[in-house]
């Protein structure tokens, strides 16, 4: 018996896949010969040699580079060391800082008169002069006193600003260098007059004993003026190449953060 209900329409059927062409892949083009009115480029063969030549001068530069910084580092060290102790022995054995009469300690003088005849001698120099000008006597001889302790305070503090500066790292000297090569470099120009080297200022009241001691210190300035202005050099120098490298580390730390957007020269 019939049901009443509609017959569903029957499922589409699956086509009939050997009747389907295959795929296949385009045919490859024919090789062929070039021809003579073509000109093609042939790159010359690598030469072997460029690349590692290059690295070699990169290699041989850092390591020159690094040779002389020591040798700036070690004359810097040399220099601030004869700075720190001829500075100390200068102050310290007269101890003109306290008292410029105490100049009668220095070896020159051989402790020939006391302090008290040190001053008495000044005194006369003050009352030798006119009546009405001792008191502009009296000044002058004031400013000298004044200047002899200020000389001694100037080589104490030399002294052991050379100590703090070896204390520092080289790159961090060269502040600290200048200051020490400038000061020393213009003494070494009275110690050459005295020494009767160089033409510079009056040398009226010099003597024997003090042009001696004159040519003494130009043999210290020849040996510490040299280590302390190629250890200012250096120092600056490779204070300059830190910098450089802090900066395109900065740069590239930078890019990173900014997710590659950043552009670096």
């Amino acid at each position: 018996r019939r049901s009443a209900l509609p017959r569903a329409a029957p499922l589409p059927r699956c086509p009939d896949r050997s009747r389907v062409a295959p795929i296949r892949a385009p045919a490859a083009a024919p090789l062929r010969r070039p021809l003579a009115c073509e000109h093609t480029a042939v790159l010359p063969p690598a030469d072997p040699m460029n690349a590692p030549r290059g690295a070699a001068t990169a290699a041989t530069a850092a390591k020159k580079a690094a040779k002389t910084a020591k040798l700036a580092a070690a004359a810097s060290t040399l220099g601030l060391g004869l700075v720190a102790l001829v500075g100390a022995a200068a102050t310290l054995l007269p101890r003109h800082l306290l008292d410029a009469c105490n100049w009668t300690r220095h070896p020159d003088v051989r402790r020939a008169f006391s302090t008290d005849e040190c001053y008495r001698l000044l005194d006369a120099a003050v009352q030798a002069a006119p009546k009405a000008a001792r008191r502009d006597a009296a000044d002058v001889l004031f400013h000298l006193v004044e200047s002899t302790r200020r000389e001694g305070a100037l080589w104490l503090g030399l002294g052991l600003g050379s100590l703090y500066a070896l204390a520092v790292p080289f790159d961090q000297r060269h502040s600290a260098l200048f200051v020490l090569a400038a000061s020393g470099s213009l003494a070494a120009l009275v110690d050459a007059s005295h020494a009767g080297l160089l033409g510079f200022g009056a040398t009226e009241m010099l003597t024997d004993r003090g042009r001696s001691g004159a040519r003494v210190l130009c043999a210290y300035w020849l040996v510490a003026l040299p280590c302390l202005w190629a250890g200012c050099v250096g120092s600056r120098a490779k204070a300059r190449a830190k910098d450089e490298l802090m900066g395109r580390t900065h740069t590239v730390l930078r890019k990173a953060c900014s997710g590659g957007n950043l552009k670096i020269n």
